[in-house]
């Protein structure tokens, strides 16, 4: 059965919070850490025609001109919203019943995320760059829908990823 939107369903879909922030974070690269990138690439593939897996080779060719075309794109700015009901990116509304956890690494000028863990198996966790947005505010409003995972920080993977500007 439909419910009927009255008054009180109305003011709770309304956003609790609203903040624009970039799609991802687009490290500034100079021309030396493109010719060690290069060499890099160029070591694998040598290695892996060594080996005798051209496969390997041609992926690792692909891969290098994907990131290298992907490069040349700038985020896009996109409007996250938390409300009563879930987290709103985008176009994209989470209900809360599909967040499991969530975690806050806040470390300026250089770590400003909110993390969510989701019940989805293509995509399970969702990094959202916080950019102004009071961290306190964020987790004051989540954590009535959402448990956290206090302590949790940066994964190795995310750590490599930063430091390596990819």
């Amino acid at each position: 059965m439909k419910e009927i939107p009255n008054e009180q369903n109305l003011e709770k879909s309304k956003p609790l919070l609203t903040w624009a922030a970039p799609e991802f974070i687009k490290h500034s690269k100079t021309e030396k850490w493109f010719y060690v990138a290069g060499f890099l690439v160029a070591l694998l593939v040598l290695y892996a025609l060594w080996s005798g897996s051209w496969t390997m080779a041609i992926a690792f060719i692909v891969l290098a001109g994907v990131y290298y075309i992907s490069h040349h794109k700038d985020p896009g700015e996109v409007t996250i919203s938390l409300s009563h009901f879930g987290v709103k990116i985008g176009n994209r509304q989470i209900p809360y019943n599909q967040i499991k956890a969530f975690w806050i690494i806040y470390h300026p000028p250089h770590v400003k995320t909110l993390k969510l863990l989701t019940t989805d198996k293509w995509m399970s966790e969702m990094t959202i760059q916080l950019e102004n947005q009071s961290p306190g505010e964020v987790r004051t409003i989540l954590m009535k829908h959402v448990p956290e995972y206090e302590g949790k920080g940066e994964s190795f993977v995310d750590t490599l990823i930063r430091l390596a500007k990819l």
